[in-house]
């Protein structure tokens, strides 16, 4: 059931909107037919982000290939035999060797981790049903072993520098969701520090829309010479 305060809000227009504004987002084909359910913004937020990541997993996972120096005696990859030799492993039988692994531990994977923080954080005011909870909470456990964000990673997220081309189409909405829910859950100053993470239903409300309306202006205006900031 919603929150009393978000009581009267057609939550499949604030969908529609998400999916007007947000690149990607109308990739996944959600049915939208069920917002009885939807208690307020970080519930309808953490719904997508879930559908987006579970559309991601269906796929392929987010890894990607990275090097791991290893001692063993039964070594492949590029030989470290300086290092083998000045450290007397090779009288052991053993040598230094460095060879590429799939690691989990990726920028996208972190992005989807720090948005699904921010909406377990929200849900201390009790912003989530006891679904997307359970939810959120079994999708993060799939991301043990991932770190945290940098402080240059969040800056750019901010400043919407995290480029999705790169990405297979897959992975696009899970990565578009994410991002949004960080920088508008994100207060910077004029230098770009970095203040506490700080979920606010009614400000996410109000700059989804501000996306919608920036977007529909974009497009009403495209092959013009005027700029929408």
């Amino acid at each position: 059931m919603a929150r009393p305060e978000f009581k009267g809000i057609m939550w499949r227009n604030v969908y529609h909107m998400l999916c007007y504004s947000v690149k990607y987002i109308s990739d996944l084909n959600l049915d939208d037919s069920d917002y009885e359910s939807i208690k307020g913004v970080a519930d309808l937020l953490g719904k997508i982000l879930i559908e987006a990541h579970k559309y991601s997993l269906s796929y392929s996972k987010l890894t990607e290939y990275k090097p791991k120096t290893s001692l063993s005696t039964n070594p492949k990859g590029r030989l470290d035999i300086y290092k083998s030799t000045s450290t007397g492993k090779d009288l052991q039988g053993k040598l230094y060797h460095t060879h590429y692994t799939l690691d989990i531990d990726t920028l996208p994977n972190r992005i989807i981790k720090k948005a699904y923080e921010i909406l377990l954080e929200a849900d201390e005011n009790d912003s989530l049903s006891e679904e997307t909870r359970a939810s959120i909470l079994s999708y993060l456990n799939l991301l043990r072993g991932v770190g945290e964000l940098s402080r240059d990673d969040i800056v750019n997220i901010y400043n919407n520098n995290i480029e999705l081309d790169t990405l297979q189409n897959w992975h696009k909405p899970v990565i578009a969701i994410s991002q949004l829910i960080i920088r508008n859950s994100l207060p910077l100053d004029s230098y770009g520090k970095i203040f506490t993470f700080a979920f606010d239903n009614y400000k996410q409300l109000n700059l989804i829309f501000e996306e919608f309306v920036r977007s529909y202006i974009s497009e009403a205006f495209a092959g013009t010479s005027l700029r929408v900031s």
